[in-house]
């Protein structure tokens, strides 16, 4: 298979259903990543969420036009040595057939240090991170929230850019 053929997204979920589904709407409304896979990964603490969490992403890529297979996979909660290796281990279990999207918006720290250690060396081609400028009203859709108090970040091509 072509590296490049197909594309795959992992979700960190943390505390906030809306702000990992909001990464998502904001990565299909201003890039062209389509992902064929999505792996939601939520904390034990967590679990309960991931029905609506499924629920979210479905309905968000039916308003893109296209349905992914969505799977899901428990995590341990604040630590970042179980966290981290089950991340690369599927990470490296997509690599070898997708570019990889890692969206780490809502993940708790532990988790999105277990998931940025864990893949350095085999670098998602994309690390998406939805700034917002306040917590204020942030509960409810992208398309709610004004636009100019959020901003797309993907980490990676940030990074890859020369400074100045």
């Amino acid at each position: 298979m072509n590296y490049y053929a197909l594309m795959a997204y992992i979700a960190l979920l943390g505390r906030s259903i809306w702000a990992t589904l909001n990464t998502y709407y904001a990565m299909l409304l201003e890039t062209d990543y389509r992902p064929e896979l999505v792996w939601l990964l939520v904390e034990s603490n967590y679990e309960d969420k991931l029905t609506s969490l499924g629920e979210g992403f479905e309905i968000i890529s039916m308003g893109f036009d296209f349905q992914p297979t969505i799977r899901s996979k428990t995590i341990p909660t604040g630590s970042i040595a179980e966290t981290g290796p089950i991340i690369r281990k599927l990470h490296d279990e997509l690599q070898s057939n997708y570019k990889t999207a890692l969206d780490i918006t809502s993940a708790r720290k532990a988790a999105v240090a277990g998931a940025l250690l864990a893949t350095s060396n085999a670098k998602p081609d994309h690390i998406y991170y939805l700034e917002i400028d306040s917590l204020e009203e942030t509960n409810k859709p992208y398309v709610m929230i004004p636009f100019q108090r959020q901003k797309l970040h993907d980490l990676r091509a940030e990074t890859r850019r020369p400074l100045n």
